[in-house]
Order: C-alpha cells, then structure tokens, then sequence
C-alpha cells in the first residue's frame, strides 16, 4: 500500500499546473461494502485540492450545473495546500497517509 500510495503523490505532483477554468486531476475509486467514493485529486494553477465525492462527476469546469441528479452529488473539499509551500512535504506525508487509509 506505501508503494501505491507513493506512486500516486507522484504522478499527482508531476501533473501540469494549469492557468484556465480548468485543472489537472486523477479519481481513485475507493470501495465500500456496498457503497464507494471517489478521492479526486486536483492541481490548479499551484494548489493541490483533495475533494471526495459521492458520486462520478467526471472533470468538469467549475459552477457546472449537474440538471439530472445534481441533488444527489455531494462533494466536499478535505484539504487544499499549495503545492511549492514551504510545508510540502509534511502535506505530501499527510495525503499518502490519507489516500492509505481510504483503501480500508
């Protein structure tokens, strides 16, 4: 599991910053009995997001209207850190640990 978990910090920080609307993110899909969740992580402009989601959502702009089960899709923002602070490896320490645990 250390493995996966570094690979994945890895190619999330070799991503592209980008300058749009838009970022640069890679989905996990973390299964449950009977339920799973998506653990996105997102690089825009120099921040690294982490959101779980409920639902798939795809990448999608920001402020895009889901009109059929909009309701149903809760996303919640879990951390956010700049991804050249002076504190980066403690977070990147911190998601490997939280993307490890999420597998259980």
């Amino acid at each position: 599991m250390d493995d996966w978990s570094c690979n994945v910090m890895n190619r999330l920080m070799n991503l592209k910053s980008t300058l749009s609307n838009s970022c640069n993110e890679m989905s996990l899909v973390v299964g449950h009995e009977g339920h799973c969740i998506y653990l996105s992580l997102c690089k825009k402009f120099d921040f690294i997001l982490v959101r779980v989601d409920n639902r798939w959502m795809d990448t999608v702009p920001l402020n895009t209207p889901h009109p059929k089960n909009g309701a149903l899709i809760q996303p919640y923002l879990v951390a956010y850190f700049k991804s050249n602070g002076l504190d980066i490896d403690k977070n990147k320490e911190w998601l490997k640990e939280y993307i490890k645990n999420q597998q259980y």
